[in-house]
């Protein structure tokens, strides 16, 4: 799991390099054409987050004795002291650097903004992100308050396990459908509909993975398919390649269209599911890849990295924007600040996991783990 974490988390680093930093070198068209391919691949990240959050979330809640409000305060506890920190910073250097302004009017215009903002509104609405990368925490604060209250209410922990895999199997399909014919259902409709957020859909991509999981299908099967799901997901990263690629270059909001990405998330499910389930399956060559030390670190450190490294890219970005050398020597500069950048932004997600999340966020974690295992081992005595 850190693993995927890790690579999910590099995947976003390649997508945010090159809108930063490749836009605003002068260099070939040849280097546009496959660097905004590339680019746009990297947003490939955020959806396997996405996926890795519903396996997570749905573990959590498909339990019988579920705490739907401790849940909420340990998210709440897990998300905010970080976000709030660099929400912190991004206001501040707006006001001290009007030219990186990312919030829009004064008085009240502004403290409407401010608290859109911290409700994790922008992404679902139409509403400007102070931080760049909060539209994916609207997905994830909204999906995890809404996906343990519903399966909750349909009590789904009392279904058996292939009925609940058909509910989510076909929630998926109609969900992704409905994107699909996205412009049919705006004209019948009579509303224009512009997005679906169909990438939600990875939620339940990962609820399904968690169900495979349990059952013993992956067992009975896993040395017949483990390596043909190696092979779906390499198709799929080429299939994703090539829709990236039959666009061209070009931004991604103008690209992304409602069937576009109900095509790319089939995709996408292609790719991410296999891998995720014969990696947490322990795959022999899977595990080998992503049980290393430092991709796991990486993986534990990824959301302090998430909400962190577009500042990091920036400062570089200014550096770009005002040298005359890298205007100069422009492909050069596009290769060797790549390493340059990634370690600053390392550098950074570092400083905050340690001084924030760590301290805030995980502290309360490892304070109930250790409770826990105090209160496992009083029991084992007293039975002894």
């Amino acid at each position: 799991m850190e693993g995927l974490r890790g690579i999910a988390i590099l995947m976003v680093f390649v997508c945010h390099y090159d809108v930063l930093i490749r836009e605003n070198l002068n260099v070939s068209p040849s280097v546009v054409f496959f660097g905004s391919i590339i680019g746009r691949m990297g947003t490939a990240g955020v959806d396997l987050f996405f996926l890795l959050s519903g396996f997570l979330i749905y573990r959590s809640a498909i339990r019988a004795k579920f705490n739907y409000g401790h849940f909420l305060k340990k998210r709440a506890i897990r998300i905010y002291p970080a976000f709030l920190t660099i929400f912190t910073v991004y206001v501040a250097l707006s006001f001290a650097l009007p030219e990186l302004t990312r919030h829009s009017g004064e008085g009240w215009v502004f403290v409407k903004q401010v608290l859109q903002n911290l409700a994790f509104l922008p992404g679902f609405l139409d509403v400007k992100p102070i931080v760049t990368v909060a539209w994916s925490l609207s997905y994830e604060w909204y999906f995890y308050i809404t996906a343990p209250l519903l399966v909750q209410l349909l009590q789904l922990h009392k279904w058996n396990r292939s009925t609940r895999v058909m509910l989510l199997l076909n929630a998926a399909i109609i969900y992704v459908s409905l994107s699909a014919m996205g412009p049919q259902v705006s004209g019948l409709l009579e509303v224009p509909i512009y997005r679906f957020h169909v990438r939600l859909v990875m939620f339940l991509a990962g609820m399904i993975v968690f169900e495979v999981m349990e059952s013993q299908w992956l067992v009975t099967h896993s040395h017949l398919w483990e390596w043909g799901a190696i092979g779906v997901a390499t198709i799929g990263l080429g299939a994703l390649f090539l829709i990236e690629m039959a666009h061209g270059p070009g931004d991604a909001a103008s690209i992304y269209t409602p069937r576009f990405e109900a095509i790319r998330c089939v995709v996408l499910i292609g790719m991410f599911m296999p891998i995720t389930l014969f990696a947490l399956g322990r795959n022999a060559l899977l595990n080998a890849l992503l049980t290393t030390p430092e991709l796991r670190w990486l993986g534990n450190i990824s959301y302090s990295y998430y909400l962190v490294h577009t500042l990091a890219i920036n400062a570089i970005k200014i550096v770009v924007i005002k040298s005359a050398i890298t205007r100069s020597f422009p492909f050069l500069s596009w290769v060797l600040l790549f390493p340059v950048t990634l370690v600053l932004t390392l550098i950074a997600a570092v400083t905050l996991f340690l001084l924030v999340e760590r301290r805030f966020s995980l502290r309360l974690t490892s304070e109930e783990t250790r409770l826990k295992s105090v209160a496992i081992g009083k029991r084992a005595h007293s039975l002894l």
